[in-house]
């Protein structure tokens, strides 16, 4: 026999699985994990801010109605009266039309979008532990940055945002398109300006 046939072919090494893939699958795992964290925090945000937004709006109409109710009743009754007697001498009356009643149903419409626009960037501060929201007196246009932002509304609001509580701030947004999300750090602040409509500035655990 040959020399060559004594010899043993070398054994294959095997193949060590790359460190990098699975140092990537356990960096899209905390992603993920964290994305899922953000949107269960932001839902949480939303529920108890629309659930704010409801009892003020039922609380000012009921303000509203309260001493006027009786009011209303009285003219609502004597415009009924009016047409009735128009119509029994033969004329047509059109109560609340005409051009009074466009001129004021146009003035009615300003109002309601000069009011949608004064709250287009409306910010709101959670008091710790929850509670009534605040509404701050800022303007997003005059605010530079998030900081800036953090700043001005814990000079306005030192009881709400203490500096210990800095640190586990977010700020929580609804855009243009009526979405609830959250204000990332590397966020462009002219792009947040132009989106946000309600700013909810928001304690987490």
């Amino acid at each position: 026999m040959s020399r060559g046939s004594d010899e043993q072919p070398p054994a294959k090494k095997k193949s060590a699985a790359p460190a990098s893939s699975n140092a990537g699958d356990d960096a899209d795992e905390q992603l993920g994990a964290a994305k899922q964290q953000q949107q269960q925090l932001v839902a949480v945000k939303q529920e108890r801010f629309e659930k704010y937004e409801r009892q003020d709006r039922e609380r000012k109409q009921q303000q509203q109605l309260g001493p006027a109710s009786s009011d209303q009743a009285g003219s609502d009754r004597e415009g009924g009266t009016a047409e009735r007697h128009a119509k029994q001498s033969g004329q047509m009356v059109l109560v609340g039309t005409g051009r009074g009643g466009a001129a004021i149903g146009d003035g009615l419409a300003v109002e309601h979008r000069r009011q949608q626009h004064a709250a287009a960037a409306a910010v709101y501060v959670e008091p710790p532990g929850g509670g009534q929201w605040r509404q701050a007196q800022l303007q997003l246009s005059k605010v530079h940055n998030f900081q800036q932002l953090l700043r001005q509304l814990q000079g306005e609001f030192p009881h709400l945002l203490p500096d210990r509580d800095m640190l586990r701030i977010k700020v929580v947004y609804q855009d243009s398109d009526g979405d609830w999300m959250m204000a990332l750090p590397d966020q462009r602040w002219r792009a947040f300006v132009e989106v946000a409509r309600k700013v909810l500035v928001c304690h987490t655990p």
